[in-house]
């Protein structure tokens, strides 16, 4: 009876203690699906017109989910520089602004009167977008153009597009030297 009641309180034990770890692993930043990790980031609060100092830095550390999108794990984990890393912002951007990420919200706050009325012109932004978007494709190629679409405008993860390890390096490559040939278009600059 007492080696029924020991052995009890053993398995008791356990079971405490693992709940203790599921509990320790909710409590960190974030959802269960992100993986945060301390990276250099841009200071949103540098100020150009002072010199970097401690108190005005260019960088500071911040925590990132890396998992937000293929391009921020590969920046996190060092594959790409500031310079791709700038690039890849740039063009989610211009992706983004080019009304390619999807439909337009309806706007409830504009008149509406009878009579038909022809389609609003597309604004100078998204003009401007599309004619960046579209002057890239002769720099990286249509394949790389493909990939950086989906992968850096829309957000898919490599996995998804690539079955194999084969196939997940070479996107990945494709992707790394897409990022180099944009900063050097963009911004005039080697990346290595």
């Amino acid at each position: 009876m007492a080696a029924m009641t020991e052995q009890r309180k053993i398995a008791d034990k356990r079971l405490r203690d693992a709940l203790k770890v599921a509990r320790r692993k909710h409590d960190e930043p974030g959802s269960l699906k992100s993986s945060v990790q301390v990276c250099e980031a841009p200071n949103p609060h540098f100020n150009p017109a002072h010199q970097p100092s401690r108190s005005n830095p260019i960088k500071v550390e911040a925590l990132v989910n890396i998992r937000e999108s293929a391009v921020g794990t590969l920046y996190a984990r060092g594959h790409i520089n500031d310079a791709q890393w700038a690039a890849a912002g740039r063009f989610r951007m211009y992706w983004e602004q080019s009304g390619a990420k999807g439909a337009i919200a309806i706007d409830y706050g504009r008149v509406q009167v009878d009579g038909g009325k022809a389609i609003d012109p597309l604004p100078d932004r998204v003009v401007e977008a599309t004619q960046h978007l579209n002057s890239c494709l002769p720099v990286i190629g249509k394949r790389t153009f493909d990939i950086m679409i989906k992968v850096v405008g829309q957000g898919m993860e490599i996995a998804d597009l690539a079955k194999t390890q084969r196939e997940k390096t070479t996107f990945s490559d494709y992707i790394k030297d897409g990022l180099e040939e944009l900063a050097v278009h963009w911004g005039g600059y080697k990346t290595r």
